[in-house]
């Protein structure tokens, strides 16, 4: 039985392909890395100008465009906290009836396992 030669020819040129896409990635590695990065800062440069003008849905997707191309962003999620963070309702505090008199002291409450918020303007989304 003869044995085409073909099937193994084609095997090795499609061998030498990957070794050479591979070999022309590996070189262009720093290229790409420069240009994610330089996505990644134009998508936040213009969700900070959309949530500027009060686009905050625009915004919010620009950022998800940026976390597409590094998931591990910590720029693009700090620009979401700040997005979410501006669409939070402002909570007002009504002022006390009687504040002439000091409040009594009361002991703290026993810490949950819950993260607690980092400022008073996250209260309102919590």
């Amino acid at each position: 039985m003869k044995t085409n030669i073909a099937a193994p020819v084609g095997g090795l040129i499609i061998l030498a392909g990957a070794l050479g896409l591979a070999a022309y990635t590996g070189l262009q590695a720093p290229a790409l890395a420069k240009a994610h990065a330089a996505s990644i800062e134009t998508y936040l440069s213009m969700s900070e100008k959309a949530l500027a003008k009060g686009k905050t849905a625009e915004a919010e997707k620009l950022v998800k465009k940026a976390l597409a191309v590094d998931p591990s962003s910590k720029a693009a999620f700090a620009e979401l906290k700040k997005i979410t963070l501006s669409s939070c309702p402002k909570s007002t505090t009504a002022p006390s009836a009687n504040t002439s008199q000091p409040t009594p002291a009361t002991t703290a409450p026993a810490k949950t396992a819950e993260p607690e918020a980092e400022s008073e303007d996250e209260m309102g989304c919590i």
